[in-house]
């Protein structure tokens, strides 16, 4: 069985205050009164999981540029 088993809430309630809130993981894990190891591994969850989704975009590569 897997031991990184989060409920929904708290993984979504992490990714918004880092992502969204722009919190440092140490704040996030101090307004949760979590670790910051769970924070991150929550975060790997989040995007292993889709919940998160990041984009590059290179300037050089994009068409639309000028």
């Amino acid at each position: 069985m897997n031991k990184l088993c989060y409920n929904t809430e708290l993984i979504m309630r992490v990714a918004e205050l880092y992502y969204r809130n722009n919190l440092t993981q140490e704040s996030v894990a101090r307004k949760l009164n979590i670790s910051k190891y769970k924070v991150n591994r929550i975060l790997k969850k989040a995007l292993a999981l889709g919940f998160i989704q990041i984009n590059i975009i290179d300037p050089k590569k994009n068409k639309n540029n000028t």
